[in-house]
Formats: C-alpha cells, structure tokens, sequence
C-alpha cells in the first residue's frame, strides 16, 4: 500500500501455491492477482508508518516453516520495523483510550491508569499485539475508540470508530451490535442504536465495497476460507464449547492461565455491572460475543509462534473498563485480596519477560 500504492502483490504469485500457502505466509490467488487473505484494515494502519519509513523490500530467498520439503522461493521481503512501530503504537493508543473510558465512568486517575498499564503489560497485549502487526493491535485501538467516543455520548463517531476495526476484523461489529442496543435500551430510545449503527455500517459497506472490488462479489468472507464460514452455520455446539473451555483454561494459551488477575476481576463483576454506564456494559457484551464468534468459526489456539493467547485481546479491550471497575469493590475490603491481585500481575508480566528473553 506505502510504496506501490497497490494490494496486489503481484511478485507473490508463487506463493500462492498449495506447497506455499500457510506455509510461508496468507497469500491467496484473487481475480486481480495474489493478494493477503486478510482484510485491508491491519495493512492500511501500518502503511502510513512504511510511506515514512521509505524502506523498499529486498528481495531474498523465503523458506517455509510447514512443509520444509519445499524448496525457497525469491520474494520481496519488507522490514518488519515500521510493522512494529505501528503496532506499538495502536497497542499504545488502544491502552490509554480504555484508561480515558474508565475515567469517564467516573473513577479515580489510579484507577484508569492502572487500568491501561495491566492491560497493556498484563495481558498479551506486549507480547503478541505490539511486538508485529497482528490484525489485534489496530482492531484493539478502534475498539477501544469506539468505547471511549461512546462514553463521550459521540455515539455516530464511536459507530464510526468501530468501523475502523470492523475492516481489519470483521466480526468486531459485534461491539457497535453491543453498545447500541444497550444504550439504546438504557435510554428507552432507538435513536442512540441508529447513531452507532450507522456510523459503523460505513466500516461495513468500506469492506463490502473492497471486497466487491478485488473479489467480484460482494461478500464479508474475502480471502479467507469457506471452512469459516461452515464452521459458523454447523450445528456443532460441542465444539465451541470444547473451543470456550480450551481458550480459557489451557496450558499454553488459557487467557484464566497466562493472565490469572482477570479471575479475580470476573468473580467481582456483578457489582460493577450493577454500577457500570450502558456503553461499558454493551461494549463488554458485544466483546464476549465477538470472541464466540472467533471461537465457534476457528480453533481457539491460534496457531503459533507466540506467547499465550491471542484471539481474546480485542474482547478484553472492550471488556476493559467494565473489568477496571471490578476491581475497587474487593480490593478496598481485603488487603489480602488486593495483594493477591497484584502479585498475580507480576506473575503474568514476568511470564512475558522469560518469553522475550529466550
């Protein structure tokens, strides 16, 4: 997009083919030509930040990590830097726009502060969203605009927002789903629903209308695969209850494992419910269904190649200023809990730390 003002990756043809696909990266073949298989939302985040950088790809020779009996092929490879400047950045962004949600709901400076730097260092925000350009960071920072601009009562512009994060995630619509009907039910009018839908319906008819454009039709799927969308409509709800349960609770990417503070928060959320402004609690409710949604479409480990959990990160990021005002209710009352809660944090940072030292 920076330097050739262009998505088709024209030099990519090759890796295309069934031996290269998830392979040595997500290049599909497209009526217009090789192209990612993603939405153009991450990209268009990050190319501002390579237009600056001015650091044409160089071409070397790429081997893949699943089918080793494939030979290299020559590639043009860009930096990965600017990559990770922008998602530092929207990771950056994405913290201090859900510290400024919880300060609207009324809360202490420490509390929202707190609240973005456990969310930014606590959580695998660090070390997955803001160490390379993952669809999580940019669609974290949208949502967690979105949030803030609702808190603001800029319900068209929080739609708008989200809007954003819809063209890099689709499924993220859920989040304007949530936040309008809960105002819209709080208020007992349907004009705030009607704001956040419409601003969000541009970021819709923005990815319909790039889709129609690169694939010849319109529809929401793009580059990805027909497996998600079976997924979606089977039956199986075994599955996703199998997906819930492994997503939360396993080993190696449990979000309750890596990052067992929020267990303290989530058992405390009733009081907080009862006490939170609508927009805090749609923004959550549409969170917990965007991650069903990924949850019931796709496997809930992630693939691999980094630490902990991922596909969680954008729910937690519209979850986090409920999940903020969770947290004064225990921690005035015991001293215990409050320590507990704390050295739970260190825990999980320290977990990231040993990851990036190795």
């Amino acid at each position: 997009m920076a330097m050739k003002r262009t998505v088709i990756l024209a030099e990519y043809a090759e890796a295309t083919a069934p031996d290269y696909y998830r392979n040595i990266g997500w290049y599909v073949d497209s009526p217009r030509g090789p192209v990612s298989q993603y939405p153009p939302g991450a990209a268009a985040f990050g190319a501002p930040f390579y237009l600056i950088a001015n650091d044409p790809a160089k071409y070397g020779w790429v081997a893949g990590n699943n089918r080793p009996d494939a030979p290299p092929i020559l590639l043009p490879v860009p930096s990965v830097r600017p990559g990770q400047v922008a998602a530092s950045l929207a990771v950056a962004g994405a913290m201090g726009f859900v510290a400024l949600s919880v300060l609207a709901t009324g809360a202490s400076w420490p509390l929202a502060v707190g609240a973005g730097l456990v969310g930014g260092i606590g959580t695998t925000m660090w070390p997955v969203a803001a160490s390379a350009l993952w669809q999580h960071g940019p669609g974290s920072f949208w949502v967690a605009l979105g949030t803030y601009l609702a808190a603001r009562d800029r319900l068209f512009l929080s739609g708008l927002a989200v809007g954003g994060a819809i063209l890099t995630r689709p499924h993220l619509a859920s989040v304007a789903l949530g936040i309008g009907l809960a105002v819209a039910w709080h208020r007992k009018r349907i004009r705030p629903a009607i704001l956040v839908g419409s601003g969000s319906a541009i970021g819709l008819a923005a990815l319909l209308t790039y889709n129609w454009w690169l694939w010849g039709r319109v529809t929401i799927r793009g580059g990805y695969s027909e497996s998600f969308v079976e997924n979606l409509a089977s039956p199986d709800l075994l599955g996703l209850v199998r997906n819930v349960f492994g997503a939360l609770f396993d080993p190696a990417v449990g979000l309750f494992i890596i990052s067992p503070f929020l267990v303290l928060l989530v058992i405390r959320l009733a009081p907080a419910w009862r006490e939170a402004p609508a927009w805090s609690r749609g923004a959550a409710m549409g969170g917990v269904l965007y991650l069903l949604l990924q949850l019931k479409a796709n496997r809930y480990s992630g693939g691999g190649g980094f630490v902990g959990y991922r596909y969680p990160l954008e729910a937690l990021t519209a979850a986090g200023p409920l999940l903020a005002l969770a947290y004064p209710d225990w921690a005035r009352k015991s001293k215990v809990a409050r320590v507990g809660f704390w050295l739970l944090v260190m825990g999980s940072v320290i977990v990231f730390l040993r990851y990036w030292s190795n």
